[in-house]
């Protein structure tokens, strides 16, 4: 099978890995699959790096229709059987291809309100939830919840298990082995709450100094709060 997938985020996070690994995956799996995103954006520049099949175009702008044929031109280049999409404005410029006759899977990988609903209910063929709370969020909105099936994160077992080697952590962050760990991973930005860990992160150090904490991460659009 021949799947495209697009991504019109600019930025480098937990969807937008997972995006890559799986277009890999089915690389890896006697599928062949690309990854249509911005050139100048993270995901294009890091799936390079994971030795991606990333391919430029500018998917930042909804309304563009020469871009929205140059996707349905790409589609009958390479045969293309599906598209996922993964974002509001490549699954619009997506929508050229779907009216001529390009199934789209639309995947949503985000807790966020759902403000506008016809990409959902009109321009996929099915949805992919990373959730049960993201399928019932858009059942609530009115998708029909046959046409959405959730399939949740995982975690690659060989790469992060408890015998991992961490003794060069430990050095670096002068972790002793009395001391927890308490480690919060993902994009920094204030939709996150990282502000609210932080502060209890604060509070609970005055009572007890043998538990460190850690925030993992890039800030995105608001750099201050990086420096928090």
């Amino acid at each position: 099978m021949n799947i495209l997938h697009t991504e019109c985020s600019m930025n480098w996070g937990g969807q937008e890995f997972r995006t890559a690994l799986e277009v890999n995956y089915l690389n890896n799996s006697q599928h062949k699959s690309w990854l249509l995103c911005h050139p100048n954006s993270q995901l294009y520049k890091k799936g390079k790096s994971l030795g991606t099949n990333v391919m430029a175009m500018d998917l930042t702008c909804l309304w563009r229709v020469d871009i929205a044929i140059k996707i349905w031109i790409f589609c009958l280049k390479n045969n293309i059987d599906i598209i996922n999409t993964h974002g509001s404005k490549d699954s619009t410029l997506c929508l050229v291809s779907y009216f001529f006759g390009i199934p789209i899977v639309r995947s949503r990988q985000i807790t966020n309100p759902i403000k506008k609903t016809f990409a959902y209910k009109y321009g996929c063929k099915h949805i992919m939830a990373a959730a049960h709370v993201i399928k019932n969020s858009l059942v609530k909105a009115g998708v029909n919840e046959n046409k959405i099936t959730v399939v949740g994160e995982g975690v690659d077992l060989d790469e992060f298990n408890p015998d991992v080697a961490s003794a060069y952590l430990k050095s670096e962050f002068a972790i002793a082995d009395e001391d927890e760990v308490v480690v919060n991973i993902g994009m920094i930005r204030e939709d996150k709450g990282q502000i609210y860990f932080l502060e209890a992160a604060r509070i609970i150090l005055e009572q007890k100094k043998t538990i460190k904490f850690f925030t993992i991460g890039e800030g995105v659009g608001n750099r201050k709060l990086e420096k928090q």
